[in-house]
């Protein structure tokens, strides 16, 4: 080519990758396919059954899984030290202390008990001291974390790419409260509590092996009560976790109503409706302290019930036990370490329990995250337009096309005059009856100002979103080159909550040269009619901006705005950004006469 240079912003390219997995694994692709999402536990899918498949998918992450691995090994090391004390406990007493010691079990120096002693010491507390650090590093391992971060960042991903029906399904609520509190409830009470759940196990086996060991027929009463435990649990658990979701739920209502207060606090405040919104908040907190109580009463019977059962355990025992130590079947160091054994299988009841219950905090959470990242984005509609536009593209650009282009629109590059086309292009929304756009065909050269004009409610702000591929057509194409950028400008305003630089330079991601870039903001603010005191901060507040330094969390500058100054920047921020391919709905519906004047005169002046 000569005399071509490239493009204003065609060396910046984004590449996005479409994964067609299904969250959390492709175990029950076929029943979201079949039933959506949000359905698969009404049609049969078990809720625990997502949350291992998520564990599967969690420990097969890059550095996941070795760090459980650490853990459990970790873990599996105070399951160990804990079967040495005890053991210690049983030698000091029997075998160093006792009257008639083991003698295949000689002292640990020759002859000395009291270095004996020193030596035990040590066994007990040079290995807590390993165990101390290696829970230290264990901590620092950021296995939460990192767990966390990859569901949010991935959740946050598929939001910020929902198709529009996927987001009119998803309230900011309940994204807000996915991201804030269901990922760490599927990580740290899903995941981690898993983890522990197999620690406690551990510890149970091994304080039972050792009084078992030690007493063959305490045997019996080990199963009666590890049986008497999980009867428990069959039966309080499911009714534990219902009243831990009905609490869950009305916290859930009480931010909803929070919420919206928020949100729409002038409304409310004009319309004198604090009273009517003070009662509905209070109707709900009454609702969570009805809903807390019944989870109250289990949480006192659920800690209880373990404690019930290992005291029966020890009750027992002292009896069995001690019985033997008068008859001098049983040494005095083997009755106390079994002693401290049988309470510790009390404890890892109750851990294991309490962990289970911790998991079932997880079981809700884990159905609403498979929902929220197998709703559709709009990726593959998006790649079908792009793959169009390409291909059209292509063909357009041929040598012979391209010599026709420039000799009907007597231009010096054909590329210029590649007009944008619609062919046939209807839409609906779910009833192919009831067509909002029906057969539209147009075709537009490059450098127009087009108005679309119609009557009320006849679709002309769909086709707005179908021209700014917020939407994509049901029927028919929509052709615009491919190296051409489109912006949808929304008629409703929207501000970001940063700095008012962040707001107005959006597409520095295309800046080459920010001093150049920033003076042409700054004259764009003046051209569209912005505030002078707006003016005067952007002008204040440059160099910080340029520097880095701008405080992007200060939105104090919001207050005082005018509605025609919100107006202006949001469009301004348009102007700024400079797309190829302007669509923007009712620009000066929100603006006064001359100012709407002036902004449809930029509007046509950006065009030429």
């Amino acid at each position: 080519p000569i005399g071509c240079e490239l493009g204003r912003y065609l060396f910046v390219c984004r590449v996005k990758v479409i994964d067609n997995d299904c969250f959390p694994t492709n175990r029950f692709a076929e029943e979201i396919g079949k039933f959506g999402a949000g359905n698969l536990l009404a049609n049969g899918v078990p809720e625990i059954d997502l949350l291992i498949e998520y564990c599967k998918l969690n420990c097969s992450l890059p550095g996941i899984g070795w760090r459980t691995g650490v853990t459990l090994g970790i873990d599996l090391l105070q399951n160990l030290y804990y079967l040495l004390t005890i053991y210690l406990l049983k030698y000091v007493a029997d075998d160093v202390l006792g009257p008639t010691p083991d003698p295949e079990l000689p002292l640990l120096v020759a002859g000395d008990k009291e270095l004996t002693l020193l030596a035990v010491g040590i066994l007990y507390t040079v290995p807590y001291g390993v165990l101390n650090a290696l829970e230290y590093w264990k901590s620092q391992l950021q296995t939460v974390e990192l767990s966390e971060q990859f569901l949010q960042d991935n959740l946050f991903r598929r939001f910020t790419n929902y198709s529009e029906d996927s987001r009119a399904q998803v309230k900011e609520s309940e994204m807000g409260l996915a991201m804030v509190q269901d990922v760490p409830d599927i990580v740290e009470n899903g995941y981690m509590r898993l983890l522990e759940i197999v620690k406690y196990v551990g510890k149970l086996a091994v304080s039972s092996s050792f009084i078992v060991g030690e007493n063959p027929d305490a045997g019996l009463p080990l199963v009666i009560a590890g049986t008497t435990f999980v009867a428990y649990v069959s039966q309080n658990y499911t009714k534990s976790l219902q009243y831990m979701e009905d609490v869950g739920e009305r916290q859930t209502d009480i931010v909803e109503v929070v919420q919206e207060a928020d949100q729409n606090h002038r409304l409310i405040s004009d319309y004198f409706m604090r009273k009517q919104v003070q009662s509905v908040l209070e109707d709900r907190t009454q609702s969570l302290t009805a809903a807390s109580m019944p989870t109250k009463g289990a949480a006192i019977a659920n800690d209880y019930f373990p404690g019930y059962v290992s005291t029966l355990l020890l009750a027992g025992y002292l009896w069995f036990g001690g019985t033997g130590v008068v008859k001098g079947e049983l040494q005095i160091g083997a009755f106390l370490a079994t002693i401290n054994a049988v309470k510790e299988i009390g404890d890892s009841f109750k851990d294991i329990f309490q962990s289970c219950l911790d998991v079932g905090k997880a079981i809700g959470p884990i159905a609403k995250i498979t929902e929220l990242l197998n709703l559709p984005t709009s990726m593959k509609g998006l790649k079908k337009i792009n793959r169009t536009r390409r291909r059209m593209t292509k063909d357009i650009r041929q040598p012979e096309k391209l010599a026709e282009l420039r000799d009907k629109a007597g231009t010096r590059f054909g590329s210029d005059a590649m007009p944008i086309l619609v062919r046939n292009v209807s839409f609906y929304y779910e009833d192919p009856a009831k067509k909002v756009v029906d057969s539209v065909n147009l075709e537009v050269d490059q450098g127009k100002l087009i108005a679309i004009v119609g009557p009320r409610r006849g679709g002309k702000s769909t086709f707005m979103r179908l021209l700014g591929h917020v939407i994509y057509p049901t029927e028919g194409s929509y052709f615009v080159s491919s190296y051409l950028r489109i912006l949808h400008v929304c008629e409703e305003p929207v501000l970001l909550d940063r700095s008012l630089w962040s707001n107005l330079a959006i597409g520095r991601t295309y800046w080459r040269n920010a001093e150049d870039e920033t003076a042409r903001i700054l004259r764009i603010c003046n051209r569209i009619g912005l505030s002078q005191l707006l003016r005067d901060q952007l002008e204040e507040s440059k160099e910080r901006f340029l520097a880095g330094e701008d405080d992007d969390d200060d939105v104090s500058w919001q207050v005082p705005l005018s509605s025609s100054d919100i107006v202006l920047i949001h469009l301004a921020r348009a102007f700024i950004y400079n797309p190829e391919v302007l669509v923007m709905n009712r620009p000066t519906a929100r603006l006064p006469e001359s100012t709407s004047t002036l902004v449809i005169s930029l509007i046509d002046e950006f065009v030429k």
